[in-house]
């Protein structure tokens, strides 16, 4: 639910530089089959940031500022976190980004690239 309230706010900026903090684009993307036949394909996307870090550390500061200019907004995209898995609301900004993927060899670890 996170990605999705970055994903509105970087669209609502114009800092589309960093949809790949709100899940807008990636560099990589894995298609887990749950093994279900009534369950669809879970799609797991993810950018590997490899280059141009001074590039990316400014445009994250501007988006920053952004964020800081438009606090009654940013509240409003973070009001509703979502679901957990269970069903239940998450109840802080931790429960809803609490379980990242994490690799420093993600082609070795998850396979597929996307178009993103």
């Amino acid at each position: 639910m996170y990605a999705y309230s970055f994903g509105k706010l970087i669209e609502q900026s114009g800092h589309t530089e960093l949809g790949f903090i709100g899940d807008l684009s990636c560099t990589h993307e894995i298609r887990v089959d749950l093994g279900d036949p009534d369950k669809t394909i879970e799609v797991l996307r993810f950018t590997v940031i490899s280059e141009n870090y001074d590039i990316l550390i400014s445009q994250i500061e501007a988006f920053i500022l952004w964020c800081k200019d438009n606090s009654a907004l940013v509240r409003r995209c973070f009001d509703d976190w979502g679901n957990n898995l269970d069903g239940s609301y998450f109840d802080t900004i931790i429960d809803a980004i609490d379980g990242p993927q994490y690799s420093l060899d993600p082609n070795f670890d998850y396979g597929n690239t996307c178009s993103g």
